[in-house]
């Protein structure tokens, strides 16, 4: 996922297994709508490259690479 999600700019983390640190989190991004709507757009632009059809074609280009 580290891979995929930004804090502050697609995404606004939490601490791992800290439910007070995903609270906070989720009130922020809720109390704050341009927030919100800027890692929404984000997100979603972003998620569009990570789509299964997407990571098939990088693994078959991988693939055909490979070929000697």
């Amino acid at each position: 996922m580290m891979e995929v999600l930004r804090n502050e700019e697609n995404a606004v983390l939490a601490e791992p297994v800290n439910p007070a640190s995903l609270a906070r989190a989720m009130e922020r991004v809720m109390r704050d709508a341009p927030l919100a709507e800027a890692l929404a757009a984000r997100a979603n632009s972003d998620g569009a490259a990570h789509t299964w059809e997407n990571r098939a074609r990088k693994i078959l280009a991988e693939f055909e690479m490979a070929k000697p």
